[in-house]
């Protein structure tokens, strides 16, 4: 049923929670404690799954409330979900102490999937904590321990928890990670699984300036294997990664009317309005992005051309969502973080009108992209401000100038077209 209900949400959340509630009413109506736990334990799981936490939460709070001493596998795999809906909800404290029950559980009762799991609800606790390299350790931990025990649902988990932390600080270690990430599900089979990977590592091959890594993994995908969702997710993520290059102008790919599928191609969909310079578009599907997700705008405006969008589009009112929003969040996270944070204080300063500030803030937010391996990033920033402020400043100017490079170098036709305007100014400049 566990392995079954999981397929099934990846395609289907509504079918996928219906199933994991008619366990539950079944489990109920029989009144075996032990099957009344373990129903609710899955039912949290396929709530945590579709990003419902708080329900989660509250499927199982009372149920482990009456578990002093775990004595079998039933117990430990309730207080381990707990924990992780704990973790997803905001709660890492709390997170961090029924996870190290469960570890201690897991370790007893010789469940190493258990302690893997809970290895990665502490290492991402740890880390929203503030306590980066512990939290980063567990991880890796949690990703080496369920592999070696063929415990792929929770090596799939630890692994892309793994990748979003450390995209976080060193953006070319999670594109080694997402792609392996790739080989072994597409290994596996398991295609739900290659989307969510094969999306992490197209975008984060095209932010360290290396999309072919991308390429390579897409003609690996055997479309004729897919299900209708998981063929939308690829059409969007080919779209968006084909636009870029310069191999066909964006067009948006039909979307299914699913929750889940919208929430996965959000991101690409962003990013395909963005290169076709719809920037107001953009910022739009930006936020029903971050509304399906249940983030914040500034959460989302790391990798996902938000916060550009709305400099570009001069939207000063978005602008100060993401500053506020990503300022909650600052400074959890790495040198990736860090260089968008000086990124937005660049744009606000580009809207002011203030070409010191903006230079300065490019200077900070390039150094820190550098060090993160986040060259699109710091490519964007620049031609951005320097569209809005005009290259007459010759700070800027040398800015765009080393955006126009990185563009060029890594193949990123896409963005060569979006700030062709700038190019061509800079190129008029030189012959002057």
């Amino acid at each position: 049923m566990d392995r079954a209900a999981r397929s099934a949400g990846i395609q289907d959340e509504a079918r996928y929670l219906d199933m994991a509630r008619q366990a539950l009413d079944m489990a109920t109506e029989w009144g075996h404690e032990e099957e009344v736990l373990r129903a609710a334990t899955l039912m949290a799981r396929a709530l945590n799954d579709v990003h419902r936490n708080r329900e989660a939460r509250d499927e199982l709070q009372g149920l482990v409330a009456k578990i002093s001493d775990i004595s079998t596998s039933t117990q430990a795999y309730a207080v381990a979900e707990l924990a992780r809906a704990l973790m997803l909800d905001g709660e890492p404290d709390d997170a961090l102490d029924l996870s190290d029950r469960a570890m201690e559980a897991g370790e007893r009762l010789e469940l190493t999937d258990i302690v893997s799991d809970a290895f990665t609800t502490s290492g991402t606790a740890a880390v929203v904590s503030g306590r980066a390299l512990f939290g980063r350790a567990l991880l890796k931990a949690g990703a080496e321990l369920s592999e070696q025990n063929d415990h792929w649902a929770v090596a799939w988990r630890a692994n892309n928890n793994l990748i979003s932390v450390e995209s976080t600080y060193d953006l070319r270690l999670a594109t080694d990670l997402a792609e392996k990430a790739t080989e072994r599900s597409l290994r596996i089979g398991v295609m739900r699984e290659v989307m969510v990977s094969l999306s992490w590592l197209t975008l984060f091959a095209t932010g360290i300036g290396q999309p072919e890594r991308a390429s390579t993994m897409h003609e690996r995908v055997d479309p004729s294997v897919l299900s209708d969702d998981d063929t939308a997710r690829f059409e969007h993520i080919r779209a968006t990664h084909d636009a870029s290059l310069g191999r066909r102008p964006y067009v948006e790919p039909p979307t299914p009317d699913r929750r889940g599928v919208q929430r996965d191609v959000a991101t690409h969909t962003n990013i395909g309005a963005f290169l076709n310079r719809d920037f107001a578009r953009s910022v739009e599907i930006a936020r029903h992005g971050a509304s399906l997700w249940e983030y914040s705008l500034g959460t989302l405006s790391g990798f996902y051309l938000v916060s550009e969008a709305a400099l570009l589009a001069h939207d000063q009112a978005t602008l100060d969502e993401i500053q506020e929003t990503y300022a909650e969040d600052f400074p959890t996270g790495g040198a990736t973080n860090s260089a968008g944070w000086a990124l937005v204080l660049a744009y606000q300063a580009t809207l002011a009108g203030d070409a010191d500030l903006a230079s300065a803030k490019l200077d900070e937010a390039s150094a820190l992209a550098a060090s993160a391996g986040w060259s699109l990033g710091a490519a964007l920033g620049a031609a951005s401000v320097a569209e809005v402020l005009g290259t007459s400043d010759p700070r800027i100017r040398e800015h765009a100038k080393r955006a126009e490079s990185f563009f060029s170098e890594a193949g990123l036709t896409g963005y060569l077209q979006v700030f062709r305007g700038v190019f061509e100014t800079i190129t008029s400049e030189r012959s002057a």
